[in-house]
């Protein structure tokens, strides 16, 4: 995606049907790989790749240019610097324009041991646009992402903490689990899974159905006869839904690590809903990570 994205700012014009709503005024810049010691035994040196829509890009590390720096970019969006000797510390991209001037940077640091768990909302998260809250329908879910990082706040790359996710308090079950690994057989429909490059992402999935009227969830109840039967299958909310929850509190936990929570904040209001929030992001440019 780091890829397009680069080539599309670049390259392709913003009239072009097929290009995705990210605008050119910004320079982009990425580098690709992690910042970590060659895995093969006796080997010193990382290939490294920086995506970038700038004409040039200089890679540092720690300060001082490695070989081949800086480069000019290729018409394509990529640069390779094949033999970067490894280092702990920052590997650092830097964007030039045609004139050698600093358009913006791009770092990517070593990290130390797994001291912490860090939660975040990739759902609801108005910068995703995704909404504010999710939405008691009894069907939404939130999107937990959790990110194994060393004492000083940096992604430990190369974590497989076999990570735990409860929900300890509020209407809501973890749905699934999932952790981006394409060779990976563990179920999806679990509460607990490896880390891969230090992540892993819950779906935390509502268990009550709270909003609408008093009288369409009344319907609900008499059709749905099995509503609040199961954890699965969710409780139908009665009478005003005034005193519905507003929170879910979910943690994360891992052997070794502090255990690690979250809220995540719940709404009838019919602004939270999924064809709300999507009609809202309509026309936006989500450019962040």
């Amino acid at each position: 995606m780091w890829w397009y994205r680069s080539w599309w700012m670049g390259n392709v014009s913003t009239d072009d049907a097929a290009r995705p709503p990210v605008p050119n005024t910004a320079t982009f810049l990425r580098i690709v790989e992690s910042w970590q010691a060659p895995q093969t035994s006796g080997k010193t040196t990382r290939s490294i790749n920086v995506y970038s829509n700038a004409p040039a890009v200089a890679l540092l590390l720690n300060g001082s240019p490695v070989a081949g720096s800086p480069a000019a970019m290729p018409a394509f969006g990529a640069v390779n610097f094949g033999a970067v000797p490894y280092a702990p510390g920052n590997l650092t991209a830097v964007a030039l324009d045609a004139a050698g001037n600093v358009l913006t940077t791009h770092t990517r640091m070593s990290w130390g041991a797994a001291a912490a768990i860090a939660l975040t909302l990739d759902a609801p998260n108005p910068g995703f646009g995704t909404g504010t809250a999710v939405y008691l329908d009894g069907q939404d879910v939130a999107l937990v992402r959790a990110t194994v990082v060393d004492a000083a706040g940096t992604v430990v790359a190369d974590s497989n903490a076999n990570i735990t996710f409860t929900v300890t308090a509020g209407p809501a079950m973890v749905w699934g689990i999932g952790n981006g690994d394409p060779s990976s057989h563990d179920p999806n429909n679990a509460a607990s899974r490896p880390a891969y490059h230090g992540l892993l992402r819950a779906i935390i999935k509502t268990t009550l159905a709270a909003s609408g009227s008093a009288a369409d969830r009344a319907l609900m109840a008499a059709v749905n006869v099995e509503a609040g039967g199961s954890v699965s299958v969710a409780t139908i909310m009665q009478g005003s839904n005034a005193g519905a929850p507003t929170q879910v509190t979910v943690q994360a936990s891992a052997p070794g690590l502090p255990t690690a929570t979250i809220v995540i904040p719940l709404s009838t209001d019919p602004s939270a809903s999924v064809a709300a929030a999507a009609a809202a992001s309509v026309g936006a440019a989500f450019t962040g990570e």
